[in-house]
Protein backbone atom coordinates (compact mmCIF):
# COMPACT_ATOMS: atom_id res chain seq x y z
CA UNK A 1 0.00 0.00 0.00
CA UNK A 2 1.80 3.56 -0.95
CA UNK A 3 2.00 5.73 1.94
CA UNK A 4 1.94 3.36 4.97
CA UNK A 5 4.91 3.18 7.36
CA UNK A 6 8.30 1.48 5.52
CA UNK A 7 11.12 -0.54 7.05
CA UNK A 8 13.67 -1.70 4.50
CA UNK A 9 16.96 -3.36 4.80
CA UNK A 10 19.46 -3.22 2.41
CA UNK A 11 22.91 -5.85 2.24
CA UNK A 12 23.43 -5.73 -1.46
CA UNK A 13 27.31 -5.48 -1.45
CA UNK A 14 27.68 -2.30 -3.30
CA UNK A 15 24.75 -0.96 -4.54
CA UNK A 16 23.43 0.32 -2.08
CA UNK A 17 23.50 3.99 -3.11
CA UNK A 18 20.86 2.91 -6.07
CA UNK A 19 18.61 1.09 -3.83
CA UNK A 20 18.39 4.41 -1.62
CA UNK A 21 17.95 6.38 -5.19
CA UNK A 22 15.59 3.95 -6.58
CA UNK A 23 13.53 4.30 -3.46
CA UNK A 24 13.15 7.98 -3.10
CA UNK A 25 9.58 8.44 -3.31
CA UNK A 26 8.72 5.30 -1.62
CA UNK A 27 10.91 6.85 1.60
CA UNK A 28 9.56 10.34 0.96
CA UNK A 29 5.78 9.79 0.84
CA UNK A 30 5.84 7.34 4.01
CA UNK A 31 4.52 8.14 7.37
CA UNK A 32 7.46 6.33 9.45
CA UNK A 33 10.17 4.80 7.99
CA UNK A 34 13.08 2.52 9.36
CA UNK A 35 16.22 1.72 6.94
CA UNK A 36 19.40 -0.20 7.86
CA UNK A 37 22.10 -0.25 5.71
CA UNK A 38 25.09 -2.57 5.92
CA UNK A 39 28.65 -0.83 5.79
CA UNK A 40 30.86 -3.64 5.22
CA UNK A 41 34.43 -2.30 5.15
CA UNK A 42 35.45 -5.24 2.61
CA UNK A 43 32.61 -4.02 -0.02
CA UNK A 44 34.12 -0.16 1.01
CA UNK A 45 37.44 -1.32 -0.15
CA UNK A 46 36.05 -3.07 -3.37
CA UNK A 47 33.51 0.33 -4.28
CA UNK A 48 36.24 2.80 -3.61
CA UNK A 49 32.87 4.20 -1.70
CA UNK A 50 32.64 4.73 1.93
CA UNK A 51 28.87 3.78 3.46
CA UNK A 52 28.62 7.34 5.00
CA UNK A 53 27.29 8.01 1.65
CA UNK A 54 23.92 6.78 2.07
CA UNK A 55 23.21 8.41 5.31
CA UNK A 56 23.76 11.72 3.10
CA UNK A 57 21.34 10.59 0.16
CA UNK A 58 18.54 10.20 2.84
CA UNK A 59 19.32 13.77 4.52
CA UNK A 60 18.49 14.98 1.32
CA UNK A 61 14.87 12.87 0.99
CA UNK A 62 13.48 13.90 4.55
CA UNK A 63 15.05 14.40 8.09
CA UNK A 64 16.59 11.01 9.45
CA UNK A 65 17.93 9.99 12.72
CA UNK A 66 20.88 7.73 12.36
CA UNK A 67 22.61 5.64 14.86
CA UNK A 68 25.67 2.49 14.24
CA UNK A 69 24.08 -0.46 15.67
CA UNK A 70 27.25 -1.58 16.69
CA UNK A 71 29.03 1.25 18.56
CA UNK A 72 25.27 2.83 19.82
CA UNK A 73 26.81 5.93 18.00
CA UNK A 74 25.54 8.80 15.59
CA UNK A 75 27.52 8.87 12.30
CA UNK A 76 29.44 12.12 11.33
CA UNK A 77 28.35 13.02 7.92
CA UNK A 78 31.53 14.88 7.22
CA UNK A 79 33.77 11.94 8.33
CA UNK A 80 34.09 8.24 6.55
CA UNK A 81 32.22 5.79 8.56
CA UNK A 82 34.58 2.96 8.16
CA UNK A 83 37.83 3.73 10.12
CA UNK A 84 41.42 2.55 9.15
CA UNK A 85 41.94 -1.13 9.56
CA UNK A 86 38.36 -1.94 10.39
CA UNK A 87 37.80 -5.78 9.84
CA UNK A 88 33.92 -5.74 11.49
CA UNK A 89 30.61 -5.33 9.34
CA UNK A 90 28.53 -2.37 11.13
CA UNK A 91 24.64 -1.71 10.72
CA UNK A 92 23.31 2.13 9.91
CA UNK A 93 20.12 2.23 11.12
CA UNK A 94 17.96 5.17 10.09
CA UNK A 95 14.26 6.27 11.30
CA UNK A 96 12.00 8.59 11.27
CA UNK A 97 9.81 10.31 13.54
Amino acid sequence: MRGGNIAIKIGVEGGELEVLKGAVETISSAPHCVITVEANPRVAKRTNRDPIECPRVLETVRQFEFVVAETNKSPLMSCPLIQEGQKAIWNVIAWTH
